[in-house]
């Protein structure tokens, strides 16, 4: 797969600039206190795949998968209009459902994720978006 971009599946709005898939979301890095380093190089998205996690019961909740991407790649960062999904101490910790919304339909897309003790990362929800596939060839 070449180049792509994300548009919005309600509206079909473009969300993000080219980029290029990697195979796998990168490890993430920081520097030993809080401030993480971002996810994903700028240019690049990969998927983070689906994992089941145990929860405090004893049970476990399968954790569904996300298209990671730099911040920098989304062509218009819309916050969603309530103000409980952005909480976090510094930034938005992404634990209080989707935070980012489609610029022009304002559907749900996904979480971005900029809080000090937190991955800085775009987590698009596949449900809300399509991957288009670009032709070969320079992007402005």
């Amino acid at each position: 797969m070449g180049d792509v971009r994300f548009t919005c599946r309600r509206c079909g709005g473009t969300l993000t600039r080219p980029v290029r898939r990697l195979e796998a979301v990168p490890e993430r890095h920081h520097d030993g206190g809080f401030e993480f380093d971002p996810t994903m190089a700028q240019g690049t998205w990969a998927t983070e795949p689906r994992r089941v996690v145990p929860t405090d019961d004893g049970r476990s909740v399968t954790i569904d998968s996300f298209l990671v991407l730099n911040r920098e790649d989304l062509t218009d960062l819309t916050d969603h209009p309530d103000p409980r999904r952005h909480v976090g101490c510094c930034g938005r910790d992404g634990g209080h459902g989707p935070n980012i919304v489609c610029p022009r339909c304002g559907a749900e897309i996904g979480v971005i994720r900029d809080d000090c003790w937190t991955p800085q990362e775009v987590r698009l929800d596949p449900s809300a978006v399509r991957i288009v596939d670009l032709p070969p060839g320079p992007y402005a």
